[in-house]
This record gives structure tokens, C-alpha cells and sequence, in this order.
């Protein structure tokens, strides 16, 4: 998901997804989509215009199953990507440019306030440098324990050399290869009942369809969160 400058910014989000996307399909991902893709298939083409009109984009174009679904906003479409995330959890989230506030404004708690809500795993790459949140700006808000930051030597437009994308590309891989990787449960089979009925958040959850089940859960975020859970023999 793009920022407002889209399609002028387009080249900063390539330099990443050229060298990620191989990364992401060697861990396992079967297919891409992207922005274009869904301003083709809606017939939108100036859905970029406000975050209320991508968001909306977003909401009716993503699959029924985002369990396995990785979102990569830049700029103000990372603002898109972690609202749409706090409603319809997916499996990863990878923020570049994240706006953390207007450079003319001192104030903007819309723009974050979602961040201590993250329940899906989330990469925000931000530069150091960037005139809508620096490295003391993004330090100082509530994040999810979910919400991991990776900060580079850039301003808000990336002027990085080929090299550094290339590492860039690689933390993102690494932090999605790590965050999916399913807990092993060694022949045991997970106790839903008992998950369930421990956490009836989650039970609620999953009966509203927001998730696809406790196991699924414990493995994209209850792990994380120190959720009590319980292995049993399978059924013979």
C-alpha cells in the first residue's frame, strides 16, 4: 500500500519489493498482490487519494483467510495497513516510512493511537532521519509488544544504496521466516477446548471469525504474549 505521493514514490517501495519478494517465496509465499492489481480489479484509479478510500480498497479486496496474508504499507499506506491489521489480524505487517506525525503538526494521536493495539507481528523500517518521526519521535509512543522498529541512516524518501536495500530486504525476511515459524508440537495435538476456555477473548474471537482457531492464534501471537496453552495426545 502506497503513500499520497503514488505514484512519484513508487520507486522506493520497488527497491524493496524487488529484493523481498524472491526472499518471501523462498520461505513459501504463493503469490503477489499488488496496488496497482487492486486499483485494476476495483477500477479505482484514484483510490490512493485518501486513507479512507484505500482503506476501504483494502477491506474489500483482502481474502476471507489472512492467515497466511503479509501487508507492506509505505509511508501513509503504512498508517493503512496496521488499522486494517488491528481489525482483520493477518499473518505479518512491514512498515516503511512510518508517519508518525505531519511535519507542520506537533500532535497527531489518530495517526498512532492503533499501535499499542497491534496483535499481528509488524516491522516498522524507519529512518533516522525522517521528518514524520526521527528516532526520538518513534520511540516516544506506546507500541505493541507485537511492533518491532528497524531504524536506517535515511530520511523519509530512502536515498539508500543498492547494498542497503539488500539488507533491508533481508531483516524484513528474517523477521517474517521468524514470526511464522509454526510452534512444533511434536506429535501432540493442541488442546482448543482447554485454550478456549482459558482465554475467552480468544474463544470469542475465533466464534466472531476473526480467528481461524486457538492453535492459529497461539502460533501468530499467543505465543508471544505468554498465552497459558496445552498439548494432548491426538485422537487415535
Amino acid at each position: 500500500m502506497p503513500g499520497t505521493s503514488y505514484p512519484r514514490d513508487r520507486p522506493i517501495a520497488q527497491a524493496l519489493l524487488s529484493r523481498l519478494l524472491p526472499r518471501l517465496f523462498a520461505l513459501g509465499a504463493t503469490g503477489f498482490v499488488s496496488y496497482e492489481d487492486l486499483i485494476a480489479n476495483r477500477g479505482a484509479p484514484a483510490a490512493w487519494s485518501t486513507p479512507e478510500v484505500r482503506l476501504a480498497l483494502l477491506e474489500a479486496s483482502a481474502p476471507d483467510d489472512r492467515s497466511g496474508t503479509i501487508l507492506i504499507g509505505r509511508s501513509s499506506g503504512a498508517q493503512i495497513v496496521t488499522r486494517f491489521a488491528c481489525q482483520y489480524p493477518v499473518a505479518a505487517v512491514i512498515c516503511l516510512g512510518y508517519p508518525f506525525r505531519h511535519p507542520d503538526h506537533r500532535h497527531e494521536p489518530d495517526r498512532t493511537r492503533h499501535l499499542c493495539r497491534l496483535t499481528t507481528p509488524t516491522l516498522i523500517i524507519q529512518g533516522l532521519r525522517d521528518v514524520y518521526g526521527g528516532l526520538d519521535e518513534a520511540l516516544d509512543h506506546d507500541l505493541s509488544p507485537q511492533v518491532r522498529l528497524h531504524f536506517v541512516d535515511a530520511g523519509h524518501t530512502f536515498r539508500l544504496p543498492g547494498e542497503a536495500w539488500t539488507a533491508l530486504a533481508d531483516t524484513a525476511a528474517a523477521f517474517v521466516r521468524d514470526r511464522l515459524t509454526p510452534v512444533p508440537f511434536h506429535g501432540l495435538a493442541f488442546d482448543e477446548a482447554f485454550y478456549r476456555a482459558r482465554h475467552p477473548d480468544i474463544a470469542a474471537a475465533i466464534d466472531a471469525g476473526r480467528v481461524a482457531s486457538g492453535a492459529d492464534h497461539f502460533r501468530r501471537s499467543g505465543q508471544a504474549e505468554g498465552r497459558v496453552f496445552r498439548l494432548v495426545p491426538p485422537n487415535p
